[in-house]
């Protein structure tokens, strides 16, 4: 079977990068999983040179302007929602079928140097996973089968300084909020899903397990491609 899915590590709006992913992979969906870059009005918006012929998908990760997904409408949407052309930004919550797989979506996380941004100029606080977002999500996992699942950010309950470099900072709230998401999923899942996460700009791949069932994980470096 051919695989023609494509997911893709934070871009931050290189959208010259992501044109080259585009022509090596011409008829493959492409799903970003986060820091994809949507942030209208400034020089990096709108993406005008991406031409592709297969879908772009993105979650949102903790550097996009959240005020503006707002504004624009974008937020709380059940079905992935078009942007322009062919990009479409999938909402916490949403589960959407692609290519026979069953899809969990969750973006969101902390800026790790929100400490030194300025609110609602490069720091916006909807960047965390809330507890209506999680409760979205296990809703989700206790009525459906899931194939996969992507997040921005990981569960802190994965662990996963034992094979990934991070700053020596306590776990934040959205990767507290997604471990209980994955006590969900082992608790309602029949088969255990892949999980999928880019925040850490570190590729790396791990196993979460518990009462004798395993959650299989991959991190995606800055810009990586993994072929589904």
């Amino acid at each position: 079977m051919v695989n023609n899915m494509i997911l893709l590590g934070d871009i931050h709006g290189d959208w010259n990068y992501l044109q080259k992913i585009i022509n090596k992979n011409p008829n493959k969906t492409i799903i970003c999983l986060g820091d994809f870059g949507y942030w209208p009005n400034t020089e990096i918006w709108p993406p005008n040179i991406v031409s592709a012929t297969a879908p772009i998908y993105f979650i949102d990760g903790n550097h996009e302007n959240f005020w503006a997904m707002k504004d624009n409408d974008l937020l709380g949407w059940e079905k992935p929602k078009n942007i322009r052309g062919n990009i479409y930004y999938l909402s916490r919550g949403l589960t959407f079928n692609l290519e026979d797989k069953n899809i969990l979506c969750c973006g969101g996380g902390e800026s790790v140097d929100r400490v030194y941004r300025t609110i609602g100029e490069n720091w916006f606080p909807e960047e965390s996973i809330s507890y209506t977002d999680t409760q979205k999500c296990i809703d989700k996992v206790e009525n459906e089968q899931i194939d996969l699942v992507i997040t921005h950010v990981a569960p802190s309950c994965f662990k996963i300084e034992t094979e990934i470099n991070l700053y020596p900072i306590s776990k934040s709230p959205s990767e507290n909020n997604l471990s209980y998401l994955a006590e969900a999923i082992l608790n309602y899942q029949e088969k255990m899903p892949q999980w999928f996460f880019a925040h850490y700009h570190q590729s790396a791949r791990g196993k979460f397990v518990l009462n004798g069932k395993t959650i299989n994980w991959v991190g995606l470096g800055i810009g990586e491609v993994y072929h589904v």
